[in-house]
């Protein structure tokens, strides 16, 4: 499993952080939520940029059929 795949899987775990840390019950949990949404997005953006990369360079064989399915 490549990076690329690694990163899509750890984005599928933080729907479930996201949405507990939205709905606890206490004062910063909106904004940890927003926090952990942040970090999800920066993994989609590396994500995208490394299989730019990996197709301009073309030396690496590397599929990405976790993220296309997505």
């Amino acid at each position: 499993m490549n990076l690329p795949n690694r990163l899509s899987l750890l984005r599928i775990a933080f729907v479930p952080v996201m949405a507990v840390c939205f709905y606890i019950n206490f004062d910063y949990g909106a904004l940890l939520a927003v926090a952990v949404f942040f970090i999800a997005a920066f993994t989609f953006i590396l994500s995208i940029l490394m299989q730019s990369i990996f197709l301009i360079i073309g030396k690496w064989d590397i599929s990405v059929l976790l993220g296309n399915m997505l």
